[in-house]
C-alpha cells in the first residue's frame, strides 16, 4: 500500500488509510470482523458439542492464536512502513478520555471469545475451590497426641 498511489491525487494508499475518514472505515471494518468471529465461534460451538468443549477447555490456546495474529499484523505493518514505529491506527481503540493512551484492538477481538472465557474461568475456579476444600476439609481423624509427636 505504501508503493501504490491513487492515480487522481497521487497520494499513496497507505497515507489515505491513515487519514481520518479511512480510520473510521477501518474501525467499522475491524468491528465487523470481530463481530463475525464471535458469531461464527458461537454458531460452531452450538452446532458441535466437541467444538464447544474444545473452545472452552483450550481457551488459553485461542487467546495465544489471536495474539499471534495481531503480532503478525503489526510485524507486517512495520515491514510495509519501516519509518513508522507505531501500531497501525486501525488497530487502536480510542479511549473515552484523552489522558489514557489507546489500547490495542486485541481487547475487542478477545471480547468475541468472552463466552468461552467465562466457562474456562468458572471451571478453573471450581477446580481450585475443590482442591482448597479438600485441603481444609474437616479431618476424620483426631489430632496427634503428645507421645506421637
Amino acid at each position: 500500500l505504501s508503493k501504490k498511489r491513487d492515480p487522481v491525487t497521487q497520494t499513496s494508499f497507505l497515507a489515505f488509510i491513515n487519514g481520518c475518514e479511512a480510520h473510521k472505515k477501518l474501525t467499522n471494518f475491524w468491528d465487523a470482523i470481530t463481530n463475525n468471529v464471535g458469531v461464527e465461534f458461537s454458531t460452531a460451538a452450538r452446532a458441535s458439542s466437541f467444538l464447544n468443549q474444545a473452545f472452552e477447555n483450550d481457551y488459553p490456546k485461542l487467546v495465544r492464536v489471536f495474539s499471534d495474529l495481531l503480532m503478525q499484523v503489526e510485524k507486517l505493518h512495520k515491514q510495509t512502513d519501516p519509518q513508522s514505529q507505531t501500531i497501525p491506527s486501525f488497530l487502536l481503540i480510542e479511549q473515552k478520555t484523552e489522558t489514557h493512551p489507546a489500547t490495542h484492538r486485541q481487547e475487542s477481538l478477545l471480547k468475541s471469545l468472552s463466552q468461552f472465557e467465562k466457562v474456562y474461568i468458572s471451571r478453573s475456579f471450581s477446580r481450585l475451590s475443590d482442591s482448597v476444600n479438600q485441603l481444609f476439609a474437616a479431618p476424620s481423624r483426631s489430632l496427634p497426641r503428645e507421645d506421637e509427636l
